[in-house]
């Protein structure tokens, strides 16, 4: 087990500047740094939740976007109460389902080009495994995770791309892929199978997940101001990461002589 007891830090040189002035003067010039990455952190929490309640309201119709306020009421369905002028349809209705194929990190290996995404099972990096020459899907599609940790985990994809075995792909055929992969997203989980210790949720489980669907015009409002605060989170975490890069370099320049600040 690693440790590091008194005897051991007691060994550890560290460089010190020649006044308490200069030591006081870096310490400020991190500790600014810190605020700004607390500050930024506390904020990217704080928009989080937002999106969170936004979606929560949203998706459900008991917020209406300008536009779309006017509605006679709610009405009780098996998954809750919905507008009345929406409607609750299982995916398999509304959609092809399907499935990606076996791709080898050997095959992936042999790609030069590497322009098309292979997406599996993974969440990380957007659920990319790696890039291909070739493609199997174009267009707009919705597609999820079907097996082991991350399964009913739901993405939207548009381009060119290839998905593999464990990525399920559903392509709509007249709804807007941005609302049902958000609508999805919040469903899928009670519905994948955990009893024989590799999550599964298989496409014939997919089919029955039913989401409340408003008209296409609302489907397409609602998943723009989500995207907006999808793209408002990305920037505020590539700020985020920036400010923690600049205070590495800091510490480097600063904490070693190399930059003086008195």
């Amino acid at each position: 087990m690693p440790s590091l007891n008194q005897e051991i830090l007691g060994r550890v040189i560290i460089a010190i500047p020649p006044t308490v002035a200069e030591q006081q003067a870096i310490a400020t010039a991190l500790s600014d740094a810190d605020a700004l990455i607390e500050s930024l952190e506390q904020l990217l929490a704080k928009k989080r939740q937002i999106k969170q309640g936004a979606m929560q309201e949203l998706l459900t119709g008991k917020r209406r976007l300008p536009g779309f306020e006017i509605f006679p009421g709610f009405k009780q369905t098996e998954i809750g109460a919905i507008p009345e002028d929406w409607k609750l349809i299982a995916v398999g209705e509304v959609a092809k389902i399907g499935r990606g194929r076996v791709i080898s990190h050997k095959e992936i290996a042999k790609s030069t080009s590497s322009m098309y995404p292979v997406y599996s099972s993974q969440t990380s990096n957007d659920g990319v495994m790696g890039y291909l020459d070739s493609f199997d899907f174009d267009g707009e599609y919705v597609t999820w995770t079907t097996d082991g940790a991350n399964a009913g985990t739901v993405f939207y994809r548009s381009g060119k791309f290839n998905c593999t075995n464990v990525c399920g792909t559903i392509k709509l055929e007249s709804d807007d892929p941005r609302f049902v992969s958000l609508a999805l997203g919040i469903r899928t989980y009670g519905y994948v199978s955990r009893q024989l210790g590799n999550p599964k949720l298989m496409n014939d489980v997919l089919k029955q997940v039913k989401v409340s669907m408003p008209p296409l015009p609302e489907q397409t409002a609602i998943a723009a101001v989500l995207s907006d605060m999808d793209a408002e989170l990305e920037a505020l975490e590539a700020k985020l990461e920036k400010a923690r890069q600049v205070k590495q370099g800091m510490m480097q320049q600063l904490l070693t002589g190399k930059v003086r600040l008195v």
